[in-house]
C-alpha cells in the first residue's frame, strides 16, 4: 500500500520548504495544506511544519525528517 502523505505548512516557512524538499528528493508524493483552520482541525495544532502519513498521528519537523530518513 502506498503511503498517503500530507504536509501542513506555510509558503514562507524555511523548515516547511526543507521538509518538502526531503520528501521530493526521495521521490515521495505528498499533498500540501496551508489553510490554518484546516491544519488546526486535522492536527490539533497550528505549529508548522507538521506531517501525517495515512491516518497516523501528526509528526513535527524532527520526527518527520527522522521518518523520511528511515525509508
Amino acid at each position: 500500500m502506498k503511503d498517503s502523505i500530507t504536509v501542513y505548512s506555510s509558503p514562507t516557512c524555511p523548515r516547511c520548504k526543507m521538509l518538502k524538499m526531503e520528501l521530493s528528493k526521495r521521490g515521495l508524493s505528498f499533498s500540501v495544506c496551508e489553510d490554518e483552520k484546516q491544519i488546526l482541525e486535522e492536527t490539533g495544532s497550528v505549529n508548522i511544519p507538521m506531517m501525517k502519513v495515512n491516518d497516523g498521528a501528526p509528526m513535527g519537523f524532527k520526527e518527520a525528517i527522522d521518518w523520511i530518513k528511515r525509508l
